[in-house]
């Protein structure tokens, strides 16, 4: 009981970590699936527009 309110209490960094990540990779998971269709050559276009953005 006084550890469930302690874990509540003082969360273990590597949770807050691991959820701040699961974030960033949903994120991620939605461009694959928008670039996994792309040939090679739509690639070389989307890179020449980010440098392009980038720059």
């Amino acid at each position: 009981m006084i550890d469930n309110f302690l874990a509540k209490l003082f969360p273990d960094p590597t949770e807050k970590k691991v959820k701040q990540y699961a974030k960033k990779l949903e994120v991620i998971h939605a461009f694959e699936k928008d670039f996994s269709s792309f040939s090679l050559d739509d690639v070389k276009t989307k890179t020449a527009e980010y440098k392009k953005r980038f720059e």
